[in-house]
């Protein structure tokens, strides 16, 4: 494989719709949702007016973001990656992220492909602009500038990648995965940049994550969730990152080995591929595909309740700890399996009888006292199942939450989503991962002679207590990281 001129790839955001602190033990597993909102990342070389300045150099850019510029200088000797002093004084501030991706990934390609190649794509200097779509940030600002309601038809009037008229810093984030979404696209773009893997592996494919076929893609999960866990300090759950690589999916996390000695040493200059290589034993992860069945959609909205999320998770760890004899966990897994297993259920029977599946959406929607057909009813029953263990779900993990005296599912949350779990055509709502104050999501059926999303929107608008502004993100059929030809995402090029 050979180093590309110019690499363009993408990696979407999450959704953990069940799973919610479970998922950090690789006993149990949890349904994450791949959003249609993506990070983009693409990699150029310096423009020939720099040429002079550039040998090297990586120019990494957010225009996003106010100040959002970083330098770094590669050293051809150690492999190393250093910040430019003159831009830390501009009040710039690090983005350990990137540095961490760049460093790390680049270290990778290396070994695979050889320092000389690696050498010769960096010795006229990269450009490398990140950006997000407007989802992963609050646009209430943007729609209050412009006298827009926070509504789903305001939102789509904004620009593709608006500027939020913030640092990194400040911005207020949506909670969609951004940090995890960044680093798996730039890694990707990296590796793929140098030709340590194919471009092949981005185009869509019916093959099993775990298979030979996706070896390489599994390499290039295993250096994101590096990267992503040396910048947060600890090893996670890692579902963000697989979802990002991989789309929707049924994620069982790794075991903490498989990272341990690596995050230990960190500085040191051990070789990465044999721990982050797909060969690697200890790297247990198991990705089940998921999708929704048709007429489904996800509702998915940014709550501001005045108040910043706490850190949540560290108290739940440390009160299950002190509370072994509880037993709430075992309880939550079961409803987030049936939660999972009636939806696939669910898809499957749609398959096989289309026509009666449509009649039955219908039904579900409008309420009748009967349904209009005796082959609806298998599906409604479905339809129930699925209400029933959404339910089931969200008062288990509210309950653990008092017990555990932090707010996963805040009383002003739960007066809000009651009401959308009344709503026709409505399956299931909640609030999403860990839980906390700033964002919730809905999961309906829709049709175009319906109006699902249009009622919960108004919910949302006429409740007060909480400010809600929707996200146009929904789930995304195409799944994980992508390529692209950047005049074929709307407003990307405007970006470079």
């Amino acid at each position: 494989m050979t180093a590309i001129a110019t690499t363009a790839i993408s990696s979407p955001g999450k959704v953990l719709l069940a799973g919610g602190y479970l998922v950090l033990d690789p006993v149990h597993t949890g349904l994450v949702v791949s959003t249609s909102s993506r990070f983009y990342t693409v990699i150029r070389s310096l423009p020939p007016s720099s040429s002079s300045t550039s040998t090297n150099t990586i120019v990494v850019q957010s225009p996003q973001f106010e100040s959002a510029q970083w330098r770094y200088q590669f050293d051809h000797v150690s492999g190393r990656i250093t910040e430019m002093e003159n831009d830390l004084h501009a009040g710039t501030g690090r983005n350990k992220f990137v540095l961490i991706a760049l460093e790390k990934t680049i270290r990778v390609a290396g070994e695979l492909v050889g320092w000389e190649k690696v050498n010769e794509s960096l010795k006229d200097g990269w450009v490398i602009v990140i950006v997000g779509d407007n989802d992963f940030y609050s646009q209430r600002k943007q729609l209050e500038s412009r006298g827009l309601p926070l509504s789903f038809d305001s939102l789509a009037h904004l620009p593709p990648f608006s500027k939020t008229n913030e640092s990194l810093a400040n911005v207020h984030k949506t909670g969609l995965g951004s940090s995890a979404a960044l680093i798996t696209s730039l890694c990707a773009a990296l590796l793929l940049h140098l030709g340590a893997v194919s471009p092949l592996i981005f185009k869509p494919s019916s093959a099993d994550p775990m298979s030979e076929e996706r070896r390489e893609m599994r390499l290039v999960h295993n250096v994101a969730q590096y990267a992503h866990c040396l910048a947060q300090g600890k090893v996670g759950s890692g579902f963000d990152v697989s979802s990002a690589v991989w789309g929707s999916q049924i994620y069982r996390k790794f075991e903490k080995d498989a990272l341990e000695e690596l995050m230990e040493d960190e500085q040191s200059d051990r070789t990465l591929v044999p721990t982050l290589s797909p060969e690697n034993p200890r790297w247990t992860n198991q990705v089940t595909p998921f999708s929704f069945p048709p007429r489904f959609r996800l509702l998915l909205a940014d709550v501001d309740a005045g108040s910043d999320t706490p850190s949540l998770v560290g108290k739940v760890l440390k009160w299950k700890k002190d509370n072994p004899s509880q037993d709430s966990w075992s309880t939550i897994d079961g409803f987030n399996d049936d939660l999972a297993s009636q939806i696939r259920a669910l898809g499957r029977l749609a398959a096989s009888d289309p026509v009666s599946y449509e009649t039955a959406v219908q039904d579900f929607i409008r309420k009748p006292a009967e349904p209009s057909s005796s082959n609806s009813q298998p599906f409604i029953k479905i339809f129930q199942s699925i209400q029933a263990a959404s339910q089931s779900i969200r008062r288990s993990m509210k309950l653990m939450g008092e017990s555990a005296g932090v707010p996963i599912e805040p009383d002003e949350q739960t007066e809000l989503l009651d009401k959308c779990q009344t709503l026709p055509g409505v399956l299931g709502c909640g609030v999403p991962g860990a839980g906390g104050y700033d964002a919730l999501w809905v999961l309906i059926l829709d049709t175009p002679s319906t109006s699902t999303a249009q009622v919960v929107e108004k919910t949302w608008t006429e409740h007060t207590g909480l400010s809600v502004c929707p996200l146009l993100a929904h789930e995304d059929p195409m799944g994980g990281l992508q390529i692209h030809d950047v005049d074929h995402v709307t407003g990307l090029r405007e970006c470079l």
